[in-house]
């Protein structure tokens, strides 16, 4: 509070009545107001790459436990071959509920 209410008493002098301590305190200012922002951003780069990390970790996980699951199901099913929905326009068996149940234990 203190250095906002000197900052803009500073601002507020008319100009000539300003003086060279005045002036060097507003470039002071400047140069804190500078130091502030690029510690901001490089706390919220820190941020954004530690969220990405922690995203692909579960990212990871979870690709793992589908595959273990659909895995077991498969082989409990005689299964040889499984496809995703993504590239699957016909299927006689659908083990989607089973392989959800094996997850959800």
């Amino acid at each position: 509070d203190t250095l906002l209410k000197e900052f803009n008493d500073l601002l507020v002098k008319p100009n000539g009545a300003t003086t060279a301590q005045d002036t060097a305190r507003l470039e002071a200012f400047k140069k804190m107001q500078s130091d502030t922002v690029n510690r901001i951003n490089s706390k919220k780069a820190d941020a954004t790459s530690e969220i990405g990390k922690k995203q692909d970790e579960f990212n990871q996980k979870i690709d793992k436990d589908v595959r273990d699951a659909l895995n077991k199901v498969a082989k409990e099913k005689g299964m040889n071959l499984v496809f995703s929905s993504q590239v699957l326009l016909f299927a006689d068996a659908d083990i989607t509920e089973e392989v959800l149940k094996h997850l959800n234990k």
